[in-house]
């Protein structure tokens, strides 16, 4: 079975390497065949699943891991990595920081990452961070900072106010969503010529709303 795997992948990163931007294919069925091949308690044959994923999966939609995909951060797809993913998988250890016990050495490889990509931000020595699944969860766990770092309560959270842009990701939304700010106040800030969200203007509403914050508790409203 590994070898069969390790050579379909291998036949894959050379026809990744010589697709042609752009880095995208549409299929009429977009890959509604793979619903022909059931879910069953009986083993298939894994060169018919392999061919199956190639042509139904793989087959359609964003080549991610090709060198000229630009259109959203996402994992590289380096074959080195590939393999540390795998030996992951297949080891399966429960590396939490809060179950130091469990398996401190993978712990120690979590820390000794986060540390290395601190140092190329210049972070200071004892900043902290996590490492997340993606940007989504990355999204919550950074809204949930913030919000406890305020030391907010659901009394609170009417008076809460988002700032974003017309284009920010909709991951913010269902972020805030998650952890209980639907009801906060969302502010649209303009953005320049490039897209970025203006610090200027962002400055000045920032200021504006607190003083209607300060208004309201003058005159004993929440």
């Amino acid at each position: 079975m590994t070898q069969k795997v390790l050579k379909f992948a291998e036949r894959h990163l050379q026809k990744v390497e010589k697709r042609q931007v752009p880095c995208f294919t549409i299929k009429e069925d977009k890959g509604a065949g793979l619903l022909e091949c059931a879910i069953e308690e009986e083993p298939k044959d894994l060169e018919k699943l392999l061919e199956i994923f190639e042509k139904h999966v793989l087959s359609s939609g964003t080549h991610d891991n090709h060198g000229g995909y630009l259109g959203f951060v996402v994992g590289g797809g380096l074959y080195p990595a590939a393999l540390g993913d795998y030996l992951a998988a297949v080891t399966n250890r429960f590396a939490v920081k809060a179950s130091f016990f469990s398996c401190s050495g993978a712990v120690r490889m979590e820390n000794m990452l986060i540390d290395w990509v601190a140092g190329l931000f210049d972070f200071p020595s004892e900043a902290a961070g996590n490492l997340t699944s993606g940007g989504s969860t990355a999204i919550v766990l950074a809204l949930m900072t913030a919000r406890h770092s305020k030391q907010l309560r659901g009394r609170d959270f009417v008076r809460v106010v988002v700032y974003m842009t017309d284009l920010c990701h909709v991951c913010v939304s269902k972020a805030l969503t998650t952890i209980g700010l639907t009801e906060a106040v969302i502010r649209k800030v303009p953005m320049d010529d490039n897209f970025r969200m203006d610090p200027k203007i962002l400055r000045q509403m920032i200021k504006e709303d607190k003083k209607v914050q300060i208004a309201l508790k003058l005159h004993g409203k929440n």
